[in-house]
């Protein structure tokens, strides 16, 4: 992981780095992307990901 870069990506990203968070009454998901960026292939040590979300209705 790029731990050393932590803090510079959570001070332009609202404290958000990588990983599932709540914020207020929602639920936050950052993923590492897939190494594009600007159409420039790109990754800073962590490996590229596509998350699949599956969302359900909440039990009553």
């Amino acid at each position: 992981m790029a731990l050393p870069l932590y803090p510079l990506i959570a001070h332009f990203n609202a404290g958000y780095v990588l990983g599932l968070y709540r914020s207020d009454n929602m639920q936050v998901y950052v993923n590492p992307g897939t190494s594009l960026w600007s159409m420039m292939p790109l990754r800073l040590g962590v490996p590229s990901e596509i998350t699949l979300l599956q969302i359900e209705p909440m039990a009553k």
